[in-house]
């Protein structure tokens, strides 16, 4: 897989937050830049990519994540 857009990377921290949000009432702004993590999912999965998040709910980590569609669009899970 290629390396990420950084307009992906945008893309998926907004969509996320988004999501966080409704979820866990919870912000991204309110994690250190360096506990967000973005890696690309193994080829077999059915998802593109996991989002970490290290301090967003309590002490424990939250992976999140990706799939992008064919269209561009991006669906979220935990």
């Amino acid at each position: 897989m290629e390396p990420i857009s950084e307009d992906l990377r945008e893309r998926m921290l907004a969509a996320v937050e988004e999501w966080a949000a409704k979820r866990y009432q919870a912000r991204l702004k309110d994690v250190p830049a360096e506990q967000i993590t973005i890696t690309p999912a193994s080829s077999d999965s059915e998802y593109d990519y996991l989002v970490g998040l290290d301090s967003l709910v309590g002490s424990a980590p939250l992976r999140v994540k990706v799939a992008v569609g064919q269209d561009g669009s991006l669906q979220i899970s935990d």
